[in-house]
């Protein structure tokens, strides 16, 4: 919850910060952005519970991994009013982390070297807020809050003979963008909270003996991704 909290308050600084800029007029319809970029993924984890053998034991494996470098590219489409189109495309590399594996009054802690690559595909709805005096604007900023679906593919990070799985999750964005020139180059600025609902079972275990699990329940994650980049405006 904490995370969230954090996540959501991250979330809504840039629309204050655009509304203080003095917010002109909205995106123009049937002129779209373009914005490639580089960001921050912050740490996350990831976690679930095994019921193993006929016996039921259970077994709870949890990783943390940290935080590390983002790419992708994102765009942004008019569509009529104060409503947009967006979507986005961010490569998470593979970062180190921490497995912890405990059950039966017993816990072990490993570090992991590999925590698996994660590409985030998303796509949603955005609503533009827009200062209803325009007579006094300084800059056009253009700022978006968004929702919608999000799919992770999420690679093994080495396991032998296990193949990356898509997962899914709903994310809320704020996106800005800056005017920097006539020319429609601008300054983009963004923050992504995504609502990971994993699918237990295609989650890869990395304990040393797992066993035959009956029943795999897997807690949902909450990770916040940050960018910064240079859109275009078509």
């Amino acid at each position: 919850m904490a995370r969230a909290s954090i996540a959501v308050a991250l979330l809504t600084v840039l629309l204050p910060a655009a509304s203080a800029a003095q917010i002109a007029e909205p995106l123009p319809a049937g002129r779209f952005a373009f914005a490639p970029f580089v960001g921050l993924r912050v740490g996350h984890t990831v976690e679930f519970t095994d019921q193993v053998g006929s016996a039921g034991a259970t077994v709870t494996e949890t990783l943390e991994v940290d935080g590390g470098p983002t790419i992708g590219a994102a765009l942004h489409v008019p569509l009529v009013g104060r409503l947009s189109a967006v979507g986005s495309a961010t490569w998470s590399f593979s970062e180190e982390g921490t497995l912890t594996v405990s059950g039966d009054g017993a816990a072990s802690v490993d570090d992991v070297n590999d925590s698996g690559t994660i590409l985030f595909a998303r796509a949603g709805l955005g609503y533009q807020f827009v200062d209803t005096e325009p007579e006094s604007r300084v800059r056009s900023v253009a700022a978006v809050l968004s929702v919608g679906p999000v799919a992770a593919r999420l690679d093994s990070g080495g396991l032998t003979g296990v193949d990356p799985q898509w997962h899914w999750g709903v994310a809320i964005g704020a996106d800005a963008l800056l005017p920097l020139g006539e020319r429609g180059l601008h300054f983009y600025l963004a923050a992504d909270d995504y609502l990971m609902f994993w699918a237990g079972e295609k989650l890869p275990t990395r304990r040393a003996s797992p066993g035959a699990f009956t029943d795999r329940d897997a807690e949902s994650s909450n990770i916040l991704t940050l960018r910064a980049g240079l859109a275009y405006r078509f």
